[in-house]
């Protein structure tokens, strides 16, 4: 049975897996009553096995451990994470996968589907991807990045209850118009962070076994319908505190600088070269770099701080060298 999706601009056809985490076509399209046009990403089942010869020409990138495998030639990504599943990508507009074993979690399945997968197959389609995510408000757009930890879910949620909707998290896909596409409406929040949105995690499902970061149900969530132009980065960061700190901003030094921190945030880098968009992502974040500031900013130490400072600050007009604008 086929599945009708939209995500990141696109039609998505998903053979013989439902993606709850997606935004359905309407019932009409997905039951036939409606024609519609060719889509322009197919997922579907292919276990490895009918996967067809690699190339004889050397892949571009190639590694394996003992927990995946990575495979790249410029058209087509192969990856294999041996406790969850296997998945080809494939110039843009088909994914295959295939889980690990009879009787596997697909929840599991889908979390790497929609990430790892997905991310390859909108590089391979020229978008410049980053990892982080992003909220719209007013039509306007904030990206915000950082390592694992830094808070970049924690302020999602925070802005949300503040009347912000949320375009994409994990995968930010921009083009080079500099539009932020609605991507995949989920968010991951760590358990600590849980107690402060009105969360258990009795209630929700954890991303993967054995990690204490759990999904918050779509229904949950206030998705962004369209895309945003892009009006701010922000680059998340934490530092040790003994104090109570409010919500600081600090510009980056220089635009080589910015440049080399917007380079760390790229999804997945290894796709990137794997794939050859190395050049062509240096140019897309240089025109990104003089259309929004990239800015770092402190998140207070607790989420009711975080929360009490967004109530008179705007993220949106928070320039460079201009105090905060009360909301």
């Amino acid at each position: 049975m086929s599945h009708l999706y939209r995500a990141f601009g696109l039609e998505v056809r998903s053979d013989d897996l439902e993606l709850p985490e997606l935004a359905p076509l309407g019932p009409a399209a997905a039951s036939g009553l409606i024609a519609a046009a060719d889509p322009l990403v197919c997922l579907q089942y292919e276990p490895p096995c009918d996967w067809p010869a690699a190339s004889e020409a050397p892949p571009s990138h190639c590694h394996r451990d003992d927990r995946h495998s990575l495979w790249i030639v410029p058209n087509e990504l192969r990856l294999q994470i041996w406790t969850v599943g296997h998945f080809r990508i494939l110039g843009g507009h088909q994914i295959g996968w295939c889980p690990a074993q009879p009787g596997l979690s697909l929840g599991e399945l889908r979390t790497y589907l929609l990430g790892s997968a997905f991310g390859a197959l909108l590089i391979q389609r020229g978008l410049l991807v980053l990892h982080g995510n992003a909220l719209e408000r007013d039509g306007r757009a904030i990206v915000c990045l950082g390592a694992s930890g830094a808070g970049k879910s924690t302020l999602a949620c925070a802005l949300m209850h503040q009347g912000w909707r949320l375009l994409a998290d994990d995968l930010v896909a921009i083009t080079p118009e500099g539009m932020v596409l609605p991507g995949i409406p989920r968010i991951k929040l760590w358990q600590d962070a849980l107690p402060a949105f009105g969360f258990s995690p009795g209630s929700l499902s954890p991303v993967a076994a054995g990690i204490a970061k759990y999904l918050i149900p779509a229904d949950q969530l206030r998705p962004a319908p369209a895309p945003a132009r892009l009006a701010q980065l922000y680059l998340l960061q934490r530092e040790p505190w003994n104090g109570i700190r409010p919500l600081q901003r600090r510009a980056i030094g220089n635009e080589q600088r910015a440049m080399a921190e917007l380079l760390n945030q790229l999804y997945r880098p290894t796709f990137v070269a794997g794939l050859g968009r190395q050049g062509p992502c240096f140019m897309a974040l240089a025109r990104l770099l003089r259309q929004a500031p990239l800015t770092t900013l402190l998140l207070p130490d607790t989420i009711t701080d975080l929360i009490g400072a967004l109530a008179s600050i705007d993220l949106l007009s928070w320039q460079p060298g201009i105090s905060p604008t009360p909301v």
